[in-house]
């Protein structure tokens, strides 16, 4: 059922991506992400407009609603409108993640996360990002997001879709506690 529900959105996702690439840009593709976050944050919202038993107009109303404050663009609205009508709103979510995946495929856009045992200054986070930058495809463009994970103990891990590259004491003391049973027999 699940995988029925993945290949239908990203069916959906990809006729929006064919029908719409023209229309798309840097600001249509900030909003999808706002779209994108607001789906995460607000499941209750969209049970709600998968209830049967709540009239169309007013899901319908709602949905304009939420658009409005999220800026949506017409065409973008035409997609969540289509999903209302057909009764697949509860695709959303997954539809609105492939499409901000296909848009960052097409518009050569690679997101890294990149995470660190303690705050960091921005001196080294532009040391990070050119780091990032060189190992990167020519020709595209970076998204960096810094997080904070104290299981590190010391170090740094730096993930993409298709990259991944840490350099941390406590990956160090894994390798060693791996070695250390190898040696004995474990």
């Amino acid at each position: 059922m699940l995988l029925r529900r993945q290949i239908l959105a990203r069916k959906y996702a990809q006729a929006f991506i064919n029908l719409n690439r023209d229309k798309l840009s840097p600001r249509s593709f900030s909003h999808l992400q706002a779209l994108k976050d607001f789906c995460k944050l607000n499941k209750k919202f969209f049970i709600f407009l998968s209830i049967s038993s709540i009239p169309y107009e007013s899901k319908k109303k709602a949905l304009d609603r939420m658009a409005k404050a999220l800026k949506i663009e017409p065409f973008t609205q035409r997609l969540l409108d289509a999903l209302l009508k057909k009764r697949r709103i509860h695709l959303l979510n997954i539809i609105i993640r492939d499409i901000v995946e296909l848009y960052k495929d097409l518009a050569h856009i690679t997101s890294f996360k990149v995470f660190t045992s303690h705050e960091l200054e921005d001196v080294q986070k532009k040391k990070i990002i050119n780091f990032i930058q060189t190992a990167a495809t020519p020709n595209t463009t970076i998204n960096t997001t810094f997080n904070i994970d104290r299981s590190l103990i010391s170090g740094i891990r730096i993930k993409s879709k298709t990259l991944y590259w840490e350099y941390s004491l406590a990956q160090q003391l894994s390798v060693l506690k791996k070695n250390l049973y190898q040696r004995v027999g474990l």
